[in-house]
């Protein structure tokens, strides 16, 4: 069944689309952008966070959400994405496709499909070269989350080779490993981050070789899935995932590996977005209840 598709106008948004896909929803920006705004269950809560719309034109301004940049890091990272976006609806989802930018000739696009009869979403990321040159870049891939939840993220298993490394932690500036809101497992199975939003920031990233993360909130349970590749290289000291805990929110961000893209190639970074109601206060002691909340999601 093709989802249903309205387009709307938000009175702080503008234009959006809105999407019925079997038991979900999402609401997703077309003046600017394109940001998801809303993934819920339908008629539940939204468990994205959103900012007010900014009044500067020409200035870049995050809205909350879902939204797709450019890496590594850099100031292009940040392009004021403010013109109107186009779609087109497919049998299965819908795509959007911001204008192409001027001074690099880079172009983003998202597509979200979705399955009737599963409270699932995936989104694919996709960059396009439409400039002269080739260029080294990445897709970044950032989610904005209502805070007061729980993270749960798994650690990777020992290689065969155990004197070999398996497991990064990179901690950005601001940030320290005895923040009282981060907990390592007994067992080195899983990480756990309390969403508790305080004036000290906490940044991590990790190699997450699994490639999931579940973000527990209330009765609602997100589990976000994408593919960490090995033997290629990743930003950030070789991180695939980061987590953020500003002031405002939780912040989960997934990036591709970095590319060389010939004009006219394109790249691509898709996502998998899973909703569940789930039990409030399951109680994260410790990895036994941790591993056996995360086995009731199959």
């Amino acid at each position: 069944m093709t989802p249903i598709v309205k387009e709307i106008f938000h009175p702080e948004y503008g234009k959006c689309v809105h999407v019925i896909a079997g038991p979900v929803t999402a609401l997703v920006t077309i003046d600017k952008g394109p940001r998801i705004l809303s993934y819920s269950f339908t008629g539940q809560e939204n468990i994205l966070y959103t900012e007010p719309k900014t009044k500067q034109e020409g200035v870049f301004h995050p809205l909350g959400g879902h939204r797709i940049t450019i890496s590594p890091e850099q100031e292009a990272s940040y392009y004021p994405d403010n013109e109107p976006v186009t779609y087109t609806v497919s049998e299965d989802g819908v795509e959007f496709t911001a204008p192409r930018r001027r001074e690099s000739g880079l172009q983003l696009s998202m597509e979200l499909l979705f399955n009737e009869h599963t409270a699932d979403m995936m989104a694919v990321h996709t960059l396009k070269n439409h400039s002269k040159e080739r260029v080294h870049v990445g897709l970044w891939s950032i989610t904005m989350l209502l805070p007061g939840g729980t993270l749960l993220l798994p650690q990777n298993i020992a290689p065969a080779d155990a004197s070999a490394p398996n497991r990064v932690f990179a901690f950005w500036p601001g940030s320290s490993p005895q923040d009282h809101r981060l907990h390592l497992g007994e067992n080195d199975q899983y990480i756990r981050l309390d969403a508790q939003c305080e004036n000290r920031p906490l940044s991590l990233g990790i190699n997450n070789q699994p490639g999931w993360a579940a973000y527990v909130l209330g009765e609602n349970t997100l589990l976000q899935r994408y593919v960490h590749s090995e033997g290629v290289w990743y930003p950030n000291h070789g991180c695939s995932f980061r987590a953020s805990i500003t002031g405002n929110c939780l912040q989960l961000e997934t990036f591709s590996p970095l590319y060389w893209v010939e004009p006219g190639n394109t790249i691509r970074h898709a996502e998998n977005y899973s909703l569940f109601q789930t039990p409030e206060n399951a109680g994260f002691t410790n990895e036994a209840k941790i591993h056996g909340f995360l086995e009731n999601l199959k």
